[in-house]
Order: structure tokens, then C-alpha cells, then sequence
């Protein structure tokens, strides 16, 4: 009686269950190997299935070995593919607190590594807090995908951009000045200002007048302010006060005369100021008169200009006194 009931012996010098990552790491097919009792060496019939998506699939690898006379044995490989780890960025995006928008930083390049090839970068950029053209922030995000959905850590870098700097004033005058008419008032200087962020900034004037043209005060102000409302300003005040009393020029001496007819006339007599033409007062009186040819007369000149101010008095004094004798002319004897 023969009767081969002896199955195939199997050589099969591999991992029977393999785990990997990535379709790119599944090992290649092993050559399992058999011998029969009867028949030696036996060709085995080789079959592949695969299950499942190529982030999280199964491949199934049977060899089937079979004698002459229906003995059989098989040996099988279950592979598991299943991507779970997330892609990694490279860069760096440091926080970075700036002044002014044209001190943002450039958006820097941030790659990505993955295991089972090349992921996608996603970068996302959003503006809040914005006030003004230069005080708001940036949130720059960047995070990675590979094909199987796995995402990275997100990289967020904050740009705070304040500008809180005043602008700086160039301002090269007297800021104080005491003149004393209106017409010494300076010309409105011009200062100027530059900005961190805007460059030359036009000022808003102001001039504010109080008091009287004799005494008053003119108050000039610039005000620079640049765009996000960072403001600066410089002021000059001019005190203006006319207190120098007029000048007479001229002379009035006194005179002693004996009779109203040698009284000197009345002298030229004038002023000068130091803010205009002042007003020149004059007055004359008449006192002790006692006759016609003996008095005094006293004479007064004063000036004021437009703001009160009084000049010294000039005084001229006249005596008029006639103490002369009629000069007689007798011809004739004079005793008879």
C-alpha cells in the first residue's frame, strides 16, 4: 500500500506579522521555500490581497504549497500600513514687537519633513487690534499635512506693531521773547518735526492774542501729531509792553525880560518814541501879574505816546518886570 499523506515542509525564514508606516516601507516579497517526502522541492501558488486605504491598509501574503498528491501547507504575511505620525516644521518665527509697519518682518520660510514623503505647509496671516496705520497685530500661523491627514504642531508667530513715539520737533527760535511795541513782534518762525514711522509731519498752528496792544501777550503753539495720534508740540510766547516813555527834543530856556513886548515866542518843540509818533501837550500860564509889563508867564511841554506813557516836563520860565525908569528929556534950565 502506498499512500503519501506527509504535507510539505515549509521553510519560511520571515516575519509572519509586519508593522510599518508608509506604503514606501512594506518589505518586499520573501521567497518561502518547501520540501515534500515524495517530491523535493514544490513551486508554491502565490496570492496578494490588500484591504483598506494606503494611510491605514492591510496587504495579505499567502503561499500555498502543494504535493502531487493533494498535500497541502501554507505559510502567510499579514502586512499593517498605518501612517499615525504627524509631519514636523523646520524654521523658525520668533515673536517680534516693532514701531512702525515698515519694520514688520518678512514672512519667514518654514519647511516641513514628513515620514512617508512630502507634506503640504499651510500658512495662515490674520490683522486685529488695528487702530491706526501703525498699532495693530499680525498672527502669522504655519502648520503642516501629510496625505494622510496627520497635521503638525502650529508654529504662531505674534508681530505687535505700537508706535508710541512722539514725533521729534525742530524748533530753532527764542521760545519766550519781550518786545516792547507791536510792531517788533518777530515773524512766525517754522518749526519742523519728523516721525518715526511718517516721515516730516505738518503742524496745526494756533495764535491766541490777549490783553491790549500796550500790554498783551500773543501765545503761537504748532502741534504735530503723526498718524496714530503720537503728539508733540512747542509754543512761543511773546510779551509785548510798552513802557519807555517819550523823548522831547528841542530847548525853552528860561528868560528874563523887562517888557511883554521882548518875550521870546514860543520855541519849536517835538518828541520821539520808541513805538510811533507821540502826541507833544503844551501849556502856558500867567501869574503875578501886577501891571502890564510885570508878570510871569510859565510855559509846559509834555509828550504821550498811544499807551500813556509821559515824557518829562519841560518847563520855561519868563519873568517879565519892567523896573526901568522913564529916561526924561528936559531942555530947559532948571533953576531960574
Amino acid at each position: 500500500t502506498v499512500n503519501d499523506d506527509v504535507k510539505p515542509v515549509i521553510t519560511a525564514d520571515f516575519d509572519k506579522s509586519v508593522n510599518v508606516q508608509c506604503l514606501q516601507n512594506v518589505p518586499v516579497v520573501p521567497e518561502p521555500t518547501a520540501t515534500d517526502n515524495c517530491n523535493g522541492n514544490i513551486t508554491p501558488v502565490y496570492t496578494e490581497v490588500g484591504s483598506g486605504t494606503g494611510c491605514d491598509s492591510t496587504i495579505t501574503r499567502k503561499w500555498v504549497f502543494t504535493d502531487a498528491c493533494g498535500n497541502s501547507d501554507s505559510v502567510t504575511q499579514v502586512i499593517n500600513i498605518k501612517d499615525d505620525v504627524k509631519p514636523v516644521l523646520n524654521g523658525t518665527a520668533p515673536d517680534a514687537n516693532v514701531t512702525c509697519t515698515a519694520d514688520v518682518p518678512v514672512v519667514p520660510e518654514i519647511g516641513a519633513t514628513d515620514n512617508c514623503g512630502t507634506p503640504k505647509v499651510h500658512f495662515t496671516q490674520e490683522v486685529t487690534d488695528s487702530t491706526c496705520v501703525n498699532k495693530y497685530k499680525i498672527t502669522r500661523k504655519w502648520w503642516a499635512t501629510d496625505i494622510c491627514g496627520n497635521a503638525s504642531d502650529v508654529l504662531i508667530q505674534v508681530i505687535t506693531i505700537n508706535d508710541d513715539v512722539k514725533p521729534v520737533i525742530t524748533a530753532d527760535f527764542d521760545k519766550s521773547v519781550n518786545v516792547q511795541c507791536l510792531q517788533n513782534v518777530p515773524a512766525v518762525p517754522e518749526p519742523t518735526a519728523t516721525d518715526n514711522c511718517n516721515g516730516n509731519i505738518t503742524p496745526v498752528y494756533t495764535e491766541v492774542g490777549s490783553g491790549t496792544g500796550c500790554d498783551s501777550t500773543i501765545t503761537r503753539k504748532w502741534v504735530f501729531t503723526d498718524a496714530c495720534g503720537n503728539s508733540d508740540s512747542v509754543t512761543q510766547v511773546i510779551n509785548i509792553k510798552d513802557d519807555v516813555k517819550p523823548v522831547l527834543n528841542g530847548t525853552a530856556p528860561d528868560a528874563n525880560v523887562t517888557c511883554t513886548a521882548d518875550v521870546p515866542v514860543v520855541p519849536e518843540i517835538g518828541a520821539t518814541d520808541n513805538c510811533g509818533t507821540p502826541t507833544v501837550h503844551y501849556t502856558q500860564e500867567v501869574t503875578d501879574s501886577t501891571c502890564v509889563n510885570k508878570y510871569k508867564i510859565t510855559r509846559k511841554w509834555w509828550a504821550t505816546d498811544v499807551c500813556g506813557n509821559t515824557s518829562d516836563v519841560l518847563i520855561q520860565v519868563i519873568t517879565v518886570n519892567d523896573d526901568v525908569k522913564p529916561v526924561i528929556t528936559a531942555d530947559f534950565d532948571k533953576s531960574v
